[in-house]
């Protein structure tokens, strides 16, 4: 069977209200390729916001720092609060000593308690390319919803994108390009289905971190367009040929 990723019989295939061994989804829908740390940052303008996962590689922080691109010091900016959250005590002790960053807690935020989220209020709780990592991503989602749904409004995930052109390519040739430590790769039916299952209710996905700067990417997406509006229906390929495009899918759902 096929359907529309805009048809509301695409939901109960999400919800399991619909079962198809073979079910088809066409991408009709006009998802558009963006830079993940820019919509990042929009979105979390004077936002309270948890960001888990903050430190990234210990090896290559000041490699990020100084280049701008270190995610943790651009939700700093951009945030009216930025609490950060991560496992790592050496890359939390290094950032403290070495850069005074503020409002860091090393903790398992599945595991503890932390009276930082709890005690207040938050706009956004931000998993960017953290779900890939956990072995169990919707018990991970039903935890922190369990533990902190009444003091967080909505979460944003980033995830990579199984339909990236680069694993194609590599896959063409019998090789597989991952990070060694990562548990899952996300389809936009997938990840919607984990976050459907841990009860979290979907607002709003992008396509995140294009392979080419703004303009290549819009010649190329006009020039296919053009080509589609001389076929007889023109509708039927509204920008199915964006999701090749991004290597990261990005969704922002609510926890009520």
């Amino acid at each position: 069977m096929q359907t529309k990723f805009s048809n509301p019989e695409f939901k109960d295939f999400i919800t399991g209200k619909l079962f198809d061994n073979n079910c088809q989804i066409l991408f009709d829908i006009s998802l558009k390729v963006r830079n993940r740390d820019l919509i990042l940052k929009e979105l979390t303008n004077q936002k309270k916001i948890i960001h888990i996962g903050c430190v990234d590689h210990l090896e290559i922080i000041e490699q990020k720092i100084k280049s701008g691109t270190w995610l943790h010091n651009i939700l700093l900016e951009s945030s009216e609060r930025c609490l950060g959250i991560d496992i790592n005590p050496e890359g939390i002790s290094y950032l403290q000593q070495r850069h005074l960053i503020p409002d860091l807690v090393c903790a398992d935020i599945t595991q503890n308690t932390i009276n930082e989220i709890s005690q207040n209020q938050w706009d956004y709780i931000l998993l960017p390319e953290v779900l890939e990592h956990i072995s169990n991503p919707v018990s991970f989602l039903c935890s922190l919803k369990e533990k902190y749904g009444n003091n967080i409004d909505k979460i944003i995930i980033t995830v990579p994108n199984v339909f990236a052109l680069p694993e194609y390519i590599y896959a063409s040739r019998n090789i597989e390009l991952i990070n060694s430590d990562h548990r899952y790769w996300f389809s936009p039916y997938t990840i919607l289905k984990v976050i459907n299952d841990a009860g979290l209710i979907l607002e709003d996905m992008y396509l995140v971190n294009g392979f080419w700067g703004p303009f290549y990417y819009n010649f190329i997406q006009r020039v296919i367009n053009r080509i589609f509006s001389l076929t007889a229906n023109p509708r039927d390929y509204k920008k199915v040929i964006d999701i090749r495009f991004a290597r990261s899918l990005l969704v922002i759902a609510s926890f009520k």
